[in-house]
């Protein structure tokens, strides 16, 4: 039973090598620098009336 756990954690071990990624992250900039999630003007100006 020992030397079988042993096996199988080793290929189960094995299998994971491949799947490793580059681990790199790559950020391209866009052309369009204006959008209404960065646009201060949607923003609240004046405080709403408590009820």
């Amino acid at each position: 039973e020992e030397v079988a756990a042993i096996m199988t954690a080793l290929k189960i071990f094995g299998s994971a090598m491949h799947d490793r990624e580059s681990e790199v992250l790559t950020i391209l900039s866009i052309k369009r620098a204006y959008s209404p999630w960065n646009s201060k003007i949607h923003g609240l100006t004046q405080m709403p009336d408590r009820k």
